[in-house]
């Protein structure tokens, strides 16, 4: 459904315009539509609606403000009684290019309209950089192969801490198909494990490190009480809190918020979590894909939700010891699917099966290195 209205522009081209593209937009038989056969069109993305500008002499529909084709959650044509549209708006639903035709037909008549993307970059978000991005990618995980590539990851293993403590190497807890790796969360009905639930999750320590540069990995999991999927990254060296921990995206229950949190000497031992600020939360469409990413570079770090800026935490000046240990050493990253916790609560097993799955992960250096 759609709510409230922010009017963007919006072109269609027909004529000459669409004659060089090989379409060719007219009237025929009986008109029935009027001079404004479209009376408003409404996009859908990052929980507003662009409104586009319609040009009804040039039959072009203009938006700006989406950089994304798959960023676009709805589309709504408001048109006479009776019109079909073709292609339905709605079979283009995460796979919006920068410019798609419809063709409207109303008892006898049809005519064309093109809508354009003003701001388009792309059709989906987590592509390779723009050429003009400062970032260049230097290794990917994109699950595509039959198995977990185990030269880079290693099933995480169950220890005291809340975060691990239903963790289990069972292969049913790891499904590799159509490009994602799921990691579930399930009941436990193996009567020689102590644990209530078990969990998957896995993590490149030991094996892949992350210096100076940007992770990002775009993934999706479901919402349940106790369930508590995270993306995380932690130091290489040193004990907790001094090496760093990087939350990019931590989720609970049945929360319509995400949290971002850093946590250092200075933020959790000494307690300053305001100057400058280690935690934030943000809003996503849950039922969807979509990429986090942190980037540490230039004494600060960058924490992104679909490339929006959701926290940024900067090394302080004059330098305090233990407050930006992220510059000093390497990180591993952690994707894991924890039930139960102090913080998230107790679970309800009636609510499982959950999952956090992940379509790929990226790494990427700064061009200048």
């Amino acid at each position: 459904m759609i709510y409230n209205k922010l009017y963007i522009t919006l072109i269609i081209a027909i004529s000459t315009m669409f004659a060089a593209q090989g379409c060719n937009p007219q009237r025929t038989g009986n008109p029935s539509l009027s001079d404004q056969p479209v009376r408003d069109v409404i996009l859908q993305a990052y929980g507003k609606n662009y409104h586009g500008y319609i040009d009804h002499r040039l039959h072009t529909i203009t938006v700006g403000g989406i950089q994304y084709g798959s960023d676009v959650t709805d589309i709504a044509f408001v048109c006479p009684d009776k019109t079909e549209i073709l292609p339905a708006p709605t079979s283009l639903l995460g796979k919006l290019p920068d410019r798609q035709l419809f063709t409207l037909n109303r008892g006898n008549s049809k005519v064309d309209y093109q809508l354009i993307l003003t701001d388009y970059k792309g059709t989906k978000r987590g592509d390779i950089p723009d050429e003009d991005s400062p970032w260049r990618l230097v290794w990917s995980d994109d699950f595509d192969g039959d198995q977990i590539d185990w030269t880079t990851w290693s099933k995480t293993p169950r220890s005291t801490p809340d975060w691990c403590n239903t963790m289990s190497d069972a292969d049913e807890l790891y499904q590799l198909k159509d490009g994602v790796l799921k990691l579930r969360g399930i009941k436990n009905n193996d009567s020689t494990d102590p644990s209530p639930y078990l969990t998957g999750g896995i993590w490149t320590m030991q094996k892949k490190n992350f210096k100076l540069g940007k992770v990002a990995v775009r993934a999706k999991f479901s919402s349940g009480q106790g369930f508590w999927p995270a993306i995380w990254m932690m130091g290489k060296e040193g004990k907790w809190p001094d090496r760093g921990e990087i939350d990019i995206m931590e989720h609970l229950n049945h929360d319509p918020i995400l949290y971002h949190t850093i946590h250092t000497d200075y933020t959790y031992t000494k307690g300053n979590k305001t100057n400058p600020p280690s935690h934030s939360t943000s809003r996503i469409n849950l039922d969807e894909f979509n990429v986090y990413s942190v980037e540490v570079v230039d004494g600060e770090v960058i924490v992104r939700v679909n490339d929006i800026v959701t926290l940024r935490y900067p090394k302080v000046t004059p330098a305090v010891a233990g407050q930006f240990p992220f510059d000093e050493q390497e990180f591993y990253l952690i994707l894991s699917a924890q039930l139960g916790g102090n913080w998230v609560g107790s679970v309800d097993p009636s609510q499982l099966p959950v999952e956090l799955e992940i379509d790929w992960v990226k790494y990427y250096e700064p061009k200048e290195q």
